[in-house]
């Protein structure tokens, strides 16, 4: 019976090493918003994986939709090419629309677990 249960052991230990071993190629983006000024809210990207992100695309139908939100920066919408585990970098937005106090943000990056992994955030701007 004893040995069994070493078995049972064994094989539960191995589960969670592979689960810890593909858990380690993976990269957790999020964001979070601070007040710039009257005008601008900064929208910081971090990674809270313990893997490198790559490629890493924001998108927002609201953002230079004509609904009064702007990038100071585009070029990061469309190239932010990494960021390391704990690293984090920031984006700019102009907020021209009173109106607007929450916006939906997709997120999607490559990371060693594989391709365009995706999360989508709501966020307030101000």
């Amino acid at each position: 019976m004893g040995e069994i249960v070493n078995l049972i052991g064994l094989g539960i230990d191995m589960v969670k090493d592979v689960k810890a071993r593909k858990n380690a190629k993976k990269a957790d983006i999020s964001l979070r918003t601070s007040q710039m000024n009257a005008y601008h809210t900064n929208v910081h990207v971090i990674n809270h994986g313990p893997a490198i992100a790559r490629n890493i695309r924001i998108y927002s139908p609201m953002i230079d939709n004509c609904q009064g939100v702007f990038m100071m920066e585009p070029e990061k919408f469309t190239h932010f090419p990494e960021l390391y585990p704990g690293e984090e970098d920031k984006i700019i937005l102009q907020v021209t629309n009173n109106d607007v106090d929450m916006i939906d943000i997709t997120l999607t990056w490559d990371d060693d677990s594989g391709k365009d992994r995706s999360k989508q955030q709501t966020v307030r701007i101000y």
